[in-house]
């Protein structure tokens, strides 16, 4: 029997759209799963997306 997911959700980023959700186990770890797989989408996201490193915030006059 597969079970269906009892909680889903789409994380919208930008132009982006991720879908989540977890068929194991009751409702709380489902939704315990679901938090889990949502904050590795969004460490990628600002990862992917974030400026880099060695760019100075403010520009150097010299």
């Amino acid at each position: 029997m597969l079970l269906q997911p009892r909680a889903k959700a789409t994380l919208v980023l930008g132009g982006e759209s991720f879908a989540v959700s977890s068929e194991l186990g009751a409702l709380s770890e489902q939704l315990a799963a679901m938090r889990e797989k949502s904050m590795v989408i969004l460490k990628d996201y600002i990862t992917k997306h974030n400026a880099p490193n060695d760019v100075p915030d403010e520009s150097i006059e010299g």
